[in-house]
This record gives structure tokens, sequence and C-alpha cells, in this order.
């Protein structure tokens, strides 16, 4: 019933009835039995959708030592609880202790599932953010070539996560005064997510921003570069709100270049 109820984003309702069943397999079963863990992972999953970030921290530590003792260490679910907890405390700001996790979930999917598969793709994709948001951008370059390296083989040039992970690494490279190397890098990825996407997509919008930074960011530029991006964000800011978290990416952007 929780989950009818969850699929119904009666996400208040599915709550209580979540917290009902944890509380009776407790009860039941102990505090590691699969069912239980289960339902552990499911009430902190359900609290991370609602952003309850700091409420669903001791569930998800408690469903991935669970999972590790009920399934063993390479297990599916033991490598997930590890993704989601790895994923929940770079929500909190928690970087360096959300590292180790995402470390734990990479090294077990490449051992499980091989190089290119896209479960172990996305946790080569996860940690390599992670390291950027730490500002480690040596060690996460290699990995984000990975990562598009793995989509580019696996689902093409024009697909949306490769078209992703294209502009994750033209960011690092960025990051990294290395500008001429990331136009290289971005080539015609606009053009490319327009003709896939739409012109009015979020990703295609976003893909314009970064060409008119890396232009800006040129010696030779000039205003043309912000006029393009203040169109951008303005089509952000119409499609999307201006909360929307990459109409304020680049609205701060678009306000570093008039500084």
């Amino acid at each position: 019933m929780a989950q009818l109820l969850l699929d119904m984003d009666q996400l208040t309702e599915a709550e209580l009835l979540f917290r009902e069943a944890l509380e009776g397999e407790r009860k039941l079963y102990g505090v590691r039995h699969e069912r239980t863990v289960s339902s552990v992972n499911n009430l902190a999953q359900l609290l991370k959708s609602q952003g309850k970030l700091t409420e669903a921290e001791p569930l998800c530590c408690d469903a991935l030592v669970g999972c590790r003792e009920v399934h063993g260490a390479l297990h599916p679910n033991t490598l997930g609880a590890a993704t989601n907890l790895g994923m929940l405390l770079k929500g909190l700001g928690k970087l360096v202790e959300a590292e180790p996790h995402c470390r734990e979930a990479l090294e077990g999917r490449r051992e499980v599932l091989g190089a290119r598969h896209l479960d172990t793709l996305s946790a080569v994709k996860n940690l390599a953010l992670l390291l950027q948001d730490q500002g480690k951008l040596t060690e996460a370059e290699p990995l984000i070539r990975e990562v598009l390296d793995g989509y580019r083989e696996v689902l093409g040039d024009q697909h949306f996560w490769t078209l992703v992970a294209t502009g994750n690494l033209v960011d690092c490279l960025r990051e990294l005064g290395r500008l001429e190397e990331a136009q290289g890098v971005l080539g015609d990825a606009p053009a490319v997510a327009a003709e896939t996407l739409g012109p009015s997509h979020v990703l295609t919008l976003a893909t314009r921003a970064k060409a008119a930074r890396l232009c800006h960011a040129q010696p030779c530029s000039g205003t043309s570069e912000r006029d393009e991006l203040a169109r951008v964000v303005a089509e952000m800011g119409e499609a999307f709100g201006a909360e929307h978290p990459q109409t304020r990416k680049y609205a701060a952007a678009l306000a570093e270049m008039h500084t």
C-alpha cells in the first residue's frame, strides 16, 4: 500500500505506511533480516525524495550496513545502498564523507558488471563529479573522460547522457584553464543537442551557455558572448523559472562576466 501511494505521489501518506511496515518488520524479523533492511532503504529513499536529507542519513547508513551483512559486499543491493549514501552525503555538503561510499560503489560495479556497463559508468560519473566539487580536478578529469568514452561506445554520440558527459568534461577543462581543449571537446554539441532534444530543452540551453562561457574566456572575446549567455539565461527563466538550478547557475556566470 505504501508503494502504491508513493507511485501516486502521495508522499506523506506513503511515509506513514513505510514507517509502520518498518516497525512491524523489526519486531517480527529483527533488524538484520532481508525484509527489514529493504524497508529501511525504502523509508530512507522516500525521505530523501522529500528533501529530508538529515532525517534520511542515519537510515541510509543503516541500510548500507544491513545490506553488507545480509547480502555481502558485492550484491547489487549493497552497491546501490553505497551509492545512495554517497549521494545523500554529497547533497548534505559532506563531500569528504561521501567519497569512500562512491568509491565502494564504483569498485564493486567494475568488478561485478565490467567497465562499460551503464551502472558502472554512472558510478564513475558520481565519483568524478564529487571529486570535481572538492576541487580535485586533476583526479576527476580521467574519470570524466572514461564516462564520456563509455557513453560514446555504448550509447552513441547523440545520446542524452553522452551530451551530459561532454558538458561535464568541458566544465572540468575550463576550470583547469585549458580553454582551447575544452572548445575542441564541446565541438558541435550545442547543434547536436538542439537537433536531438529540441532548442528549448534544458540541456540544449546549458550547452549553449557552456559555449558562450568558453568563448568569453578567450583573449579575443567581445560582448557577443555575454549577449548570448544573457539570451540563454532569459530562455531558461521563461521555460523553467528563475529558481531552476540551471537558470541560477548561468545567471551567476553571467553576473561574473560583468564584473
